[in-house]
């Protein structure tokens, strides 16, 4: 402000003052420094301007950096819909995620751009690429070593002197192409799914740091739009698995018998889950269960076999009335039995997942799904499988009273 005062009194000065014991060249001397005077407090107060200026877009920059938008937040804990087979299903949401990777390869001018998956279950698997000079970016494991990259460097990613990109690009021919720049970054959508960009260019100094800022925007767009589109998804897996649900219970509500209830959840089963094996058991008393089910795979455990609920998988979740999901049966060190201890072998069944019917108390039985694929059934499955089981137990407790009332009436 004291210089704006300043310059507004030099300006007085110049313009009516002019004493005459200077003279006329005492004047225009006087004159020439009350104008230097005022040159210079004007480039001060621009200078300061400028600094004000930069700082203040420097600041807010860093706000954009740092602000981490609540709306890219999901509001299910966990989004157990997988982006990759999405991308494959859904037509909107391909277009969507394929737009998006051209946009940015466009942008960036680069040579190659990919587009990686990552779930926390596994390495890593190309989505999409655009790589004239690609041999095997489909092979696995061959982003590993740019996905630690990324994740080690925390944000977008400029190299614009790549030394030796042997390692890094091991799906190039060194001979017909060789990166000498790399731009890449990470788009977190969920704790177990992210995204990540790699584009590269054979020119050194290639991609501008001063594009950081744009590439972040950009991911946390990217985020935005997939987050809301597999949420989408999920609310209609919820409604559909809900209707099921209501209109197996609807079924099941007009069975006569335990038989027909137990004909009437095999089929449901049958119907909405995909397995090599289906096995469904009651409980006869304290020690034994019997097979009351079964259906797929060959092997000797068959519709009326006993079997104790002291050894192996599925009399444990009678046992302990608790479900159990093993994404394979046949690793480990020790052969775990499926009903018992004579058992061999698990007839090339690997995936299990099986749950207890329950009671007011103690389990009433289970239900029981195998594949031969390993890690074949989810989380989802066992919540589904779980609600299956519940209503069933309804029924076999409407049977129950049903009886005690005609005994009580004898």
């Amino acid at each position: 402000m004291y210089k704006l005062i300043a310059l507004y009194l030099l300006a007085i000065v110049g313009i009516f003052i002019e004493p005459d014991f200077l003279g006329s060249v005492g004047n225009v001397l006087l004159k020439l420094l009350i104008l230097g005077g005022i040159s210079y407090l004007i480039y001060d107060v621009w200078n300061d301007k400028g600094e004000s200026e930069a700082a203040q877009d420097e600041k807010d920059i860093s706000a954009i950096e740092d602000v981490q938008d609540p709306l890219i937040e999901s509001f299910f804990e966990k989004i157990t819909t997988r982006l990759d087979h999405f991308y494959k299903q859904d037509q909107l949401f391909n277009d969507f995620l394929s737009s998006q990777f051209k946009i940015c390869r466009q942008y960036s001018a680069a040579t190659n751009g990919y587009l990686i998956y990552k779930h926390i279950a596994n390495s890593g698997s190309l989505l999409l690429s655009e790589a004239p000079y690609a041999t095997n970016a489909n092979k696995a494991n061959s982003f590993l070593g740019l996905i630690s990259l990324v994740d080690k460097s925390k944000g977008v990613l400029i190299e614009n002197q790549l030394s030796d990109a042997n390692s890094l690009f091991s799906f190039y021919d060194k001979e017909t192409y060789q990166p000498n720049s790399l731009l890449a970054f990470k788009t977190t959508i969920d704790a177990q799914q992210s995204l990540y960009w790699f584009f590269d260019a054979s020119e050194k100094d290639f991609f501008n740091s001063q594009d950081r800022t744009v590439y972040e925007r950009f991911s946390r767009n990217t985020a935005f739009g997939t987050i809301r589109a597999l949420e989408n998804q999920e609310l209609k897996i919820i409604h559909s698995n809900h209707t099921r649900a209501l209109h197996f219970a609807k079924q099941l509500n007009n069975a006569q018998n335990t038989e027909e209830s137990l004909d009437m959840l095999s089929d449901h089963l049958v119907e909405f889950f995909e397995a090599s094996k289906l096995t469904i058991a009651l409980r006869t008393d304290n020690e034994k269960a019997i097979i009351c089910k079964s259906i797929g795979v060959d092997d000797p455990f068959k519709q009326g076999e006993e079997f104790s609920i002291n050894e192996g998988l599925n009399g444990w979740v009678i046992l302990k009335n608790k479900p159990y999901l093993i994404d394979n049966i046949d690793k480990g060190e020790y052969f775990i039995p499926r009903f018992n201890r004579s058992e061999k072998t698990n007839y090339s069944l690997r995936s299990f997942l099986s749950v207890p019917i329950p009671g007011e108390v103690e389990a009433l039985g289970m239900i029981t799904l195998e594949d031969k694929t390993e890690n074949k059934f989810t989380e989802e499955d066992k919540q589904n499988l779980m609600t299956c089981a519940e209503i069933f137990s309804a029924g076999l407790r409407r049977f129950s009273d049903i009886k005690k009332e005609q005994l009580e009436e004898q």
